[in-house]
């Protein structure tokens, strides 16, 4: 094996991967033009208002500046929970290992779809919505070797 993580990603990791993907789609270009528009409509009448209409107001804001990133958080938390503990995952020349405690699967390098890199973050996309994240707390100090490692078996650069 070339390389082997012990792989525990975070919840915090998993959510911050899911706003980036929320907030960069059309979705989340929505979510802005709401955030703007119900802060400027909450400052405008907000001193004419009824408390009814305050709290409205409130929740209206807070809808994806409080409410959306902690339902996101408990999502992603959920799926942290749902990893099995003593899970590694693993690079060579023939692919990806993915250990568990009671098996070992292996993808193969063709069958990697994307890797992208991010600030903190490394993610490989074995499918469109399934992937494995590898943060810098987790390649430690070998990221960037890993990485000229992994351009080098994808035979494509990291986007």
């Amino acid at each position: 094996m070339d390389y082997r993580f012990k792989y525990s990603p975070q919840a915090y990791d998993l959510w911050r991967l899911s706003i980036y993907g929320v907030y960069s789609s059309m979705a989340g270009m929505a979510n802005i033009i709401f955030i703007v528009a119900m802060v400027i409509l909450t400052m405008k009448f907000w001193s004419a208002s009824t408390i009814l209409i305050k709290i409205l107001l409130l929740l209206g804001v807070s809808l994806f500046t409080v409410i959306q990133p902690l339902i996101i958080y408990s999502r992603a938390k959920r799926q942290v929970e749902a990893l099995p503990e003593g899970m590694y995952i693993g690079f060579d020349k023939k692919g990806i290992h993915i250990e568990l405690p009671s098996k070992t699967n292996l993808i193969v390098w063709k069958k990697i779809l994307a890797i992208k890199k991010m600030k903190t973050m490394l993610i490989l996309y074995s499918s469109s919505n399934e992937g494995y994240i590898l943060t810098d707390k987790i390649l430690g100090e070998n990221k960037s070797d890993f990485i000229e490692y992994l351009n080098n078996q994808m035979k494509k650069y990291i986007k």
